[in-house]
């Protein structure tokens, strides 16, 4: 059985505080059942047996924030980015044993240390700057080595970039209020990001807006019934909109102001 460190001040931090029931479960049963290197296989039905309530897709990836991330290369598989920072202590040691191990794993999946110190809340850094790994071979004298660095730049940027995509949707899925058709909303996410010019200004500003309407009375009313679909707030582009966000407050002081200007329109009638 795999042995980790226990993070004693978890329930303490008020992200986990703020967490439901069923959600506190689950983020203890990914702990509990991740790998060496945090990452998990997101089997429902046995989640949902362990927890003792029904857990989603959703559930899993939209509840933790950049906590909880899938893998850009996996249809089903997680990471815990927090999970190797803390275990580690900040700083992986190739010449320890238990150590290689999380970095051939991180190596199978195609994820750096450099990976996991940019998602994590913990730091993390290798203690030697080539970690434990094949030699690529004898040492290329010609100018084939640097067309093959320059292709290998190209797939890492490739690579960040995707792995971010996923991290930036987190973020997006996590504050939106509504959860239907995650697979959609995520294609129709990403193909915004891509072509922003400034991706990390562009979700802060679908943050902004998200957190804004959220205290409209359309959000609120009715539990929430006319909060527009993902897929749909996205397709129109809602976080460029100006104007349209109003607190319960400010509508009511409109409604006010509206029936006094009728009154006194009414008062001027012959």
């Amino acid at each position: 059985m795999a042995k980790r460190f226990y993070d004693t001040g978890l329930v303490d931090q008020e992200w986990y505080m703020n967490l439901s029931p069923k959600h506190k479960a689950l983020y203890l049963h990914l702990l509990c059942k991740c790998d060496v290197a945090g990452v998990f296989e997101a089997n429902y039905r046995m989640m949902s047996f362990y927890v003792n309530d029904t857990i989603t897709e959703d559930d899993v990836f939209g509840s933790f924030g950049n906590r909880v991330v899938p893998l850009a290369n996996s249809t089903s598989k997680g990471i815990i980015v927090d999970f190797i920072g803390f275990q580690c202590g900040g700083c992986i040691n190739p010449k320890v044993k238990a150590h290689q191990s999380i970095l051939r794993r991180l190596k199978e999946l195609g994820i750096t240390v450099d990976d996991i110190a940019k998602w994590s809340s913990h730091g993390i850094r290798i203690q030697e700057e080539k970690p434990i790994e094949e030699e690529e071979g004898a040492e290329e004298k010609d100018g084939s080595a640097v067309v093959k660095n320059e292709a290998s730049l190209r797939e890492r940027r490739d690579r960040d970039k995707e792995k971010a995509m996923y991290v930036w949707f987190g973020s997006f899925w996590s504050a939106y209020p509504r959860h239907e058709s995650r697979k959609v909303a995520f294609d129709k996410f990403k193909g915004i990001m891509s072509k922003s010019k400034d991706a990390e200004e562009t979700l802060r500003q679908m943050l902004s807006s998200i957190s804004k309407s959220k205290e409209t009375e359309q959000w609120q009313k009715d539990g929430g019934k006319f909060i527009p679909m993902p897929t749909t707030w996205l397709n129109q582009r809602r976080w460029e909109d100006e104007g349209i966000v109003m607190s319960n407050g400010e509508s009511e002081r409109k409604e006010k102001e509206t029936a006094v200007a009728m009154g006194l329109m009414s008062s001027l009638k012959i």
